[in-house]
Parts: C-alpha cells; structure tokens; sequence
C-alpha cells in the first residue's frame, strides 16, 4: 500500500512540474488587469473583482480557484493594484499574491500606453491528510509541507477607445522548488508564462447601444500546449454582456455580465468540455461579483472646483453680454426699420423697371429667334469706317469680349446672340478695339448689380461706360 502512495505523490509531482501555474478563469474575459499587470488602473476610481471557480465537474479532487483583484488609478499616470489567487487540486494547493504597479502614457487620439509591474510571493503547499487510504500508517511518516517562493511579473498594453492590445509575462522567470520525500527528492518548476491579448469594439448600426467586440487571449509556457481563448462579446449599453467562444484545450466558455445595482456587477460562467474530456467531467463553473468606487484625488476636486468656479464666472459674462446685445439690437432694429422701409419703396421701383425690361428683352429675343437678326433701332446704332454696325447709346454696357480682330469678333457675335439674344457691339474711343456687350442699362447701379449675377456665368464680365459727345449720360 506504501508503494501505491507514494507512487501517486511522484505521479502528482511529476504532472505539476510542467503544469500550468497560473489557473485559466472566465474573469480574464471581462477584466483585462486579471491579465497580467500592464493593465494595473487601466480604468479610473477603484475596481474590485471577486470570483469563484469550480473545474472539471465529476472528477474526484477537481481543480477549485478563488480570484480576488482590486486596481487603482486616481490621477492619468499611475495605477496601482493587487491580485490574491488561491487555486487548490486534490492535495496540492498554490496560494498567490502580488502587488502591482503601471505607470501610463497619453498618447494622441485619446490613445495610451502602460507599462506595469508586479511582484509577491507563491506558496505551494502539500495536505497529506487529504490523502484516501486504507492504511493510515502508509503516509503517517509524511507530514505536510509547503515552500515560499518569490514571484514577480511586467506586462504593457497599448489602448484606444475601441482598439486594445498588450503583451506581459505574469510569471516572469524560472524558479525550482525541491521536496525531499523519504529520501526522494521532487521537483516543482516555475516556468515563465508569456500571455497575448488583443480586442476591438465594434458599434452594430441597427441598435446604437450594442457593441460586438472579439476578444484574443494566447498563453504559452514552457513544455505546456499554448492555450488560446477566442471569444466574442456583445455588449449593451456598457451594463450588460455575453461572452462566448471556444478554448483550445477542448472546452466552449460561456460568460455573462450583469449591472445588478449602481456600480454592482455579478458574472457567471460555464465552460462546455467536448472529446474525452467530457466523457470524465461536466466542465467547469465560474461566478464573481464586481464593484466600482468613482474616487476624485485632493488635486482634482480642487480642479473641478475652479473649472465650476470659471464656468460660473463664464455663465455671468455671457448673460451680461447678451443683455447688452439685446438693447443694442432693439436700438438698431428700430433704425433698420425705417431704412427697410426706405429700400423697400427704391426695390419695388427698380422691380418695376426690370419687369419692363425684361418684357422688352424678351420680345427682342423672341424677334432673334424667329429672324436670326438684331433689330436696329433708328438713332442707336451706325456703321463705322470698317462695316460694322457699332451701338452709339449712352449708358452702361455689360461688356463679356473684346478684340481688336473685327472680322473674329463679329464671328463671334453670331455665338453670342444664339446663347443670350439681345448684343451690341461697341467701339473704343482710341485704337481700333471693339467689345461685344450683352446688356444696356441707364443707371450704374443697375449694371453692376447684373454684372455681379453675369460674372457667376460668365467671370470677365466688366461695365463700359459710353458716352456722348457732350460727356453726359443719361439716367
């Protein structure tokens, strides 16, 4: 019976000395400083996290973890926290506890980058008396034993508001622990774990407060398999989420969130083993509670007081200002009345005058149509020493070209009167220069007013002024 015992104390070592310390939880799918400790404060205010778990469900001795986390960040720059970790299979058990610290780095585009450390110790411990035998006297000479080791850790992570990503050794470097057992010595070895994470926040546009966010969790150790977590979250309204995906070591986890009261969250999830895994177990079950404390430094409620006290100050300046403006905009509303109604009497006379000489343009532009030929008005035009037929009008002529080659100018006169009907040609008062104007008008203001709209068309649109012999025009 002594042979069986020990034998299963050397099959027990044997497994452990390439087992994976640090137990799997589903609370690494919804607090991300679980991790490793680049995420140390990654929120604002104090955070806690209490979870239990239970694995393996079916098997005698099954794998039992109790997580218990808290972090902290009350300024933009450090983080500080700590992480408790019982983890208990069969005699074996592996207490841990660690401190941790990040100090963070605001980037551009609300973007930040962390880096943290942790240190603590880990204890490993052997119950003997838990041991199921028929003989007690086999494992009476055997007391039970347990080695304090030192532990530390470092990890980074790189966030945005959507995109999260990091890379951290939680257990940092290889530590041996030696047991001599009647005589024989075991080995428990502490390899360095190296863990990957990434995620990224997708918005769903048929409903505005739900979010899908795909979730990438790696781990690799030394002489152990890398396990891989490969989730997908839904998330409404930040309050409320369900987790599901599928983990390499042959199990589908499944974890939902609650908001239950103010800043109370409670979680649970069940991890579905398949293969021969689930021929022995009925896979694992996990539940916490989490909790939110929105904590203000000395400094900062000494911010937020002059920010109110500026925004107060700011609030009576502008209430000040705006009384000013409205008895000023009284006073001016008054005097833009009377000037409304002046200009108002000076538009409709001028609407007047353009309503006549649109009908005039347009029976002129009906007659083009229809002939292919400006009419001459008696006394407005006359034929100049080359043949052309010039306006000789006073007044104030929209001028779109001009040239000095009469025979290119009076080709394009033909073009001109297809597009805008009613043209003219004039000639300067020196040289040979003639212009091609497509509207006449008596008064400046007129003219100016349709170069300002004919430039929109037509951007070298300019006003001539023409004049007669007495250097008069007429309005």
């Amino acid at each position: 019976m002594k042979i069986y015992s020990f034998l299963f104390v050397q099959i027990l070592f044997t497994s452990l000395s390439f087992s994976q310390q640090l137990p799997v939880l589903d609370q690494n799918l919804i607090n991300r400083f679980s991790i490793q400790p680049g995420y140390t404060g990654e929120n604002r205010g104090l955070h806690m996290w209490d979870g239990f778990r239970n694995n393996l469900l079916g098997l005698s001795q099954n794998p039992t973890t109790l997580a218990f986390n808290l972090s902290y960040r009350d300024t933009e720059k450090h983080g500080f926290g700590a992480n408790f970790m019982s983890d208990k299979t069969g005699l074996f058990s592996n207490t841990f506890f660690q401190l941790s610290y990040a100090y963070r780095v605001k980037l551009a585009n609300k973007a930040a980058l962390s880096f943290g450390l942790s240190a603590g110790i880990a204890q490993n411990r052997f119950d003997f008396n838990s041991v199921i035998v028929e003989d007690k006297s086999d494992i009476g000479t055997v007391s039970n034993m347990g080695k304090t080791i030192f532990q530390a850790g470092f990890g980074t992570s790189y966030s945005t508001e959507r995109f999260t990503v990091g890379v951290g050794f939680p257990s940092l470097y290889n530590t041996k622990v030696l047991y001599d057992i009647r005589a024989t010595q075991y080995t428990y070895q502490l390899d360095p774990l190296f863990v990957f994470n990434s995620s990224y926040v997708f918005d769903v546009k048929q409903c505005k407060d739900l979010e899908i966010i795909p979730t990438v969790i790696v781990r690799a150790q030394r002489s152990l398999p890398t396990l891989a977590d490969i989730v997908v979250a839904a998330r409404y309204k930040k309050m409320y989420s369900l987790t599901a995906g599928y983990r390499t070591n042959g199990s589908f986890p499944v974890v939902a969130m609650a908001n239950v009261y103010k800043n109370w969250k409670v979680y649970a999830g069940y991890d579905a083993n398949i293969g021969n895994l689930a021929i022995a177990s009925k896979g694992g079950f996990e539940a916490g509670i989490g909790y939110k404390f929105t904590l203000l430094s000395g400094s900062e409620h000494k911010l937020e007081d002059e920010k109110l006290k500026r925004s107060q100050d700011s609030l009576a300046k502008v209430v000040s200002l705006l009384n000013d403006k409205l008895i000023q905009s009284e006073k001016e509303k008054q005097i833009k009345t009377a000037d409304l109604s002046q200009e108002v009497s000076v538009l409709k006379k001028e609407n007047e005058e353009l309503r006549i000489e649109n009908d005039t343009l347009n029976q002129q532009l009906r007659r083009i149509i229809s002939t292919g030929i400006v009419p001459k008005n008696n006394g407005t035009t006359r034929i100049d020493e080359n043949d052309v037929e010039i306006n000789i009008q006073n007044g104030y002529f929209v001028v779109v070209e001009s040239s000095k080659n009469r025979v290119e100018l009076e080709k394009d006169l033909m073009e001109w009167r297809q597009k805008e009907g009613s043209t003219f040609i004039l000639k300067g008062d020196h040289g040979n220069w003639y212009y091609i104007a497509i509207e006449h008008h008596t008064t400046k203001r007129k003219a100016l007013r349709r170069m300002e709209e004919i430039r929109k068309k037509y951007p070298n649109a300019w006003v001539r002024i023409q004049k007669n012999k007495d250097g008069k025009t007429r309005e």
